[in-house]
């Protein structure tokens, strides 16, 4: 019985471990390591995109068709807590039946940087709050303001 729960132990502390390890693979192979030396103008679309979000506030690339606009009655975009670096922003699904697909667009101006939106797709179930990012980006001692807005919110049909 001893010896089981051991390898269970084992087995889990390996699994956290090896997803530690794969996040930290990511940042190292897109060169996040030396953001602090490299200049915003010289930022990729893949560095800002991994800068602007913590791991829980990704969504999906958005590149295609909107949604429609039949949930944005129940989407909305709202400043939560207050950081050393701006407001962290939340998307909140005030639908208690149904589950919502929505595009939001981030934009910003780093200067002489040609990168100046980013728009991800998330998934919000009922009733439920989804991080997405902060209002404001701090690199290199100097702040930058970012804005985000819903560009459509449709429902998502349960099959």
């Amino acid at each position: 019985m001893n010896i089981k729960f051991f390898i269970g132990l084992a087995l889990i502390f390996s699994i956290t471990s090896s997803c530690k390890n794969k996040s930290d693979k990511i940042k190292t192979e897109i060169g996040i390591e030396n953001q602090e030396t490299k200049n915003i103008s010289e930022l990729t679309f893949q560095e800002i995109l991994f800068l602007l979000h913590k791991e829980s506030e990704f969504g999906s690339d958005y590149h295609g068709e909107l949604f429609g606009q039949e949930a944005s009655n129940d989407i909305s975009l709202v400043t939560k807590t207050k950081t050393h670096c701006g407001e962290e922003m939340v998307l909140v699904n005030s639908s208690t039946e149904k589950k919502v697909q929505t595009a939001i667009m981030i934009s910003f101006n780093f200067p002489n940087n040609p990168v100046d939106q980013i728009e991800m797709v998330y998934m919000i179930k009922p009733g439920e709050t989804l991080p997405v990012g902060r209002n404001a980006f701090c690199y290199n001692g100097k702040k930058y303001d970012i804005a985000r807005k819903v560009l459509s919110a449709g429902y998502v049909l349960q099959k």
